[in-house]
């Protein structure tokens, strides 16, 4: 009867290990197939036009070679075609005036 009695216990401790280490797999799969679009949202979630706005046309712009602000106006004063600047990634240390998205954008001096 013992004998039976320890086999009996090594079949469950054998079926419960199984279905313990199925489960365990069954989430890690789980886990490592979760898609970039359940994480981050889905994609067809897209900010407020009025947020989107907001975002491309900020206050202050700042890049390796300095800052710059949203000015109303261009400045009075002559600009040669160095100073002068489209792109974002294109500024350096000569950069005065940065003309984005149709705003102006005016280094700001550190003095």
């Amino acid at each position: 009867m013992a004998n039976k009695a320890m086999i009996w216990g090594a079949v469950v401790l054998a079926i419960g290990s199984a279905v313990l280490t199925g489960a365990i797999t069954t989430n890690g799969q789980v886990g490592a197939t979760t898609t970039q679009s359940q994480t981050l949202g889905d994609s067809s979630d897209r900010l407020p036009d009025v947020l989107l706005e907001d975002s491309n046309h900020p206050e202050k712009i700042i890049t390796n070679d300095g800052s710059y602000a949203l000015k109303k106006e261009m400045p009075d004063y002559n600009l040669s075609v160095d100073e002068i600047v489209y792109d974002v990634y294109k500024t350096n240390a000569k950069t005065k005036v940065l003309l984005k998205d149709g705003d102006i954008y005016i280094k700001e001096e550190h003095r």
